[in-house]
């Protein structure tokens, strides 16, 4: 009788041992989960070309020449993803222990002692098969615990309709890791973001009078004042001058008078003290130009409407231009009482 149940008791120990021996190594080759699984996309938009970095750690790795690794995009939906015609030279295939950039493998259509062998196939070319080279290192052995990362780029890439979105990208193969990636394809994943500049234009004067006060021939006498303008047209300003003392000329006038007046400086003259002259001088801003005559020396003030200074893009508000105005008078200059009157336009050439 003890006999009997020390022999029990050693065969139940035999078949624990034998039952352990035989789940061990099944459970040694049991595929691993992958992690730290992504795909960043280029774009997310229903049918629109797009490319893919696919990251992964995989824990077991992939060494033997036997290892294959397999990318596979589903084919469901109105239309699937596309990569109809997909060369290899549009993927890439980096590994390494830190950054997953450390070792590049390079692909090829028949795996050697140096090449990863690279296919596709399946519905639209979806799936990619990558074979181990023959000698399972290639650049460098894909190591446990290697960052993997694999990118299609976007030529021969698109995506597919939205209407079974989300989908599920499987990596799978017999270097013995799996899982699988969820990405969401959408109507439109742009936003248009739309803002309005309204025009802006801006003109001053600093004075609306300039006194030339009382003339002698034995000076020069002068008055000034500033132009300012400011715009945000994309073609700059224009600022026009004309005299308008009276319906018949644009003269300095004695008391209104049409035929008494002073004379006008000649074209880029000088006014001098003792000889009769009028005209104005123009100084301008920066990026202004000054339009003819209207350059530094005294200039007549015509009585049509002239460019005197031009600028061909947006400007802030600031002073465009200095006007002086200058006048002489001779020994038989009439007395009295002159006058003129002088307009200014400025406008925005949007």
């Amino acid at each position: 009788m003890k006999m009997n149940k020390k022999f029990l008791k050693i065969s139940s120990a035999i078949l624990i041992l034998a039952i352990i021996a035989m789940i061990m190594p099944f459970q040694e080759t049991q595929a691993a989960a992958l992690l730290n699984m992504s795909d960043t996309m280029s774009r997310l938009k229903a049918v629109t070309a797009s490319s893919h970095t696919i990251k992964f750690t995989t824990p077991t790795g992939a060494g033997d020449s036997t290892d294959t690794i397999i990318v596979t995009f589903p084919d469901t939906g109105t239309t699937p993803f596309d990569f109809t015609g997909k060369a290899i030279g549009t993927v890439t295939f980096t590994h390494g222990a830190s950054t997953g950039e450390e070792s590049e493998e390079t692909l090829a259509a028949v795996p050697s002692e140096t090449d990863w062998g690279a296919v596709f196939s399946g519905t639209k070319d979806n799936i990619l098969t990558l074979t181990a080279p023959t000698d399972g290192e290639g650049t460098a052995a894909v190591a446990a615990s290697d960052k993997i990362i694999l990118t299609y780029d976007s030529t021969d890439s698109t995506n597919p309709s939205a209407d079974a979105s989300p989908y599920a990208i499987a990596i799978s193969g017999t270097f013995g890791d799996s899982g699988s990636i969820t990405v969401d394809i959408i109507a439109d994943d742009q936003v248009a973001v739309t803002a309005t500049v309204n025009p802006t234009m801006s003109f001053a004067i600093s004075s609306n009078t300039c006194a030339l006060g009382t003339l002698t021939t034995s000076t020069v006498e002068d008055c000034q004042y500033t132009l300012a303008v400011g715009t945000n047209a994309v073609n700059g300003a224009v600022i026009t001058i004309q005299g308008i003392t009276d319906g018949t000329n644009a003269n300095l006038n004695k008391d209104g008078t049409p035929a008494s007046f002073i004379n006008d400086i000649a074209n880029d003259g000088t006014v001098t003290a003792g000889t009769e002259g009028y005209g104005v001088t123009l100084v301008g801003g920066a990026g202004w130009t000054e339009a003819g005559d209207f350059v530094d020396d005294a200039t007549p003030i015509p009585s049509a409407v002239t460019d005197i200074l031009t600028i061909a893009t947006p400007i802030a508000s600031s002073v465009t231009s200095t006007v002086t105005h200058q006048a002489a008078i001779g020994d038989i200059t009439e007395a009295g009482t002159y006058s003129q009157t002088v307009q200014y336009i400025a406008t925005g050439t949007f």
